[in-house]
């Protein structure tokens, strides 16, 4: 992104409160997990997370164990290695209607 010439911020969950994150077009959450779950404490963020009306989002874990994900909506715009080590063992569910999805 900043290659792109976007001015990007990170910060940790303990560094600012989810009822009030700084100005952003594009929030992004991520989380390692443990036994095949986010921390409570990036879970209890989440939560309470107040986003502004609109703003776009996105929200990953790192998961070297994922078996399946399950889309509730059409398919997101992802990069090229977004299941990076997951080929042939990961099942993606959609439900019908859904567009964008294809089949390798």
């Amino acid at each position: 992104m900043v290659a792109q010439g976007n001015e990007v911020s990170a910060h940790h969950i303990d560094e600012v409160s989810p009822k009030d994150l700084p100005p952003a077009d594009l929030f992004i959450f991520g989380s390692p997990t443990h036994f095949g779950k986010a921390p409570g404490n990036i879970m209890r963020f989440v939560k309470k997370v107040n986003l502004p009306s609109g703003a776009s989002y996105a929200v990953f874990a790192s998961c070297t164990s994922l078996t399946s994900m399950t889309f509730e909506d059409n398919a997101p715009t992802v990069g090229p290695s977004w299941i990076a080590n997951h080929y042939g063992s990961l099942m993606i569910f959609y439900y019908e209607g859904a567009t964008g999805f294809t089949s390798p």
